[in-house]
Parts: structure tokens; C-alpha cells; sequence
């Protein structure tokens, strides 16, 4: 799916939920830097665990980390929302 996402003209990928079943995934985990890496703006949910994997997404110079809670979440939506242009 990735793949197929870099090689369209789509403006924005989303990716729900990358958490701790991805760590041992190894060809996934270089797919998602390269889509992080690619011209494409990318919106995606991480869980709020360590792991090697999310500590490499959490600590790239091109990501923004913004923790939603029940207190946030309907101004955090309308930031993404004007920010992504949604």
C-alpha cells in the first residue's frame, strides 16, 4: 500500500496506528521513512509506547509529535484540519 501511495499524485498519506507490531517488521519499518522521506506530507498516529521503531519516527528533525486528549482533541482537529487544509 505504500508503494502504491508513493507512486500516485496524492498530496497527503495517512497512516493509522504504527505501535509495537511493527517492530520486528523491518522492510515496513524502511518503507515508512522513505514515504517520511518522500515529497508527500504525511499525517499518522503512533501509539505512546518506545520502542526502537517509534523512537526512530519520534526523533526525525521532519516529524511533529502533538498528543491528543480528551481535552485537546476538538482544537487539535481544527489545527490539523486548517494545517492539512482538510
Amino acid at each position: 500500500i505504500l508503494n502504491y501511495c508513493l507512486n500516485q499524485p496524492f498530496k497527503l498519506i495517512i497512516m493509522d496506528e504504527l505501535g509495537f507490531f511493527e517492530n520486528t517488521a523491518f522492510k515496513f519499518q524502511a518503507k515508512v521513512h522513505e514515504v517520511l522521506s518522500s515529497d508527500k506530507r504525511v499525517l499518522g498516529v503512533i501509539k505512546p509506547i518506545s520502542t526502537p521503531f517509534m523512537d526512530s519516527i519520534r526523533n526525525r528533525k521532519d516529524v511533529e509529535e502533538i498528543e491528543i486528549t480528551r481535552n485537546n482533541r476538538d482544537a487539535v482537529a481544527r489545527v490539523l484540519a486548517k494545517r492539512f487544509r482538510l
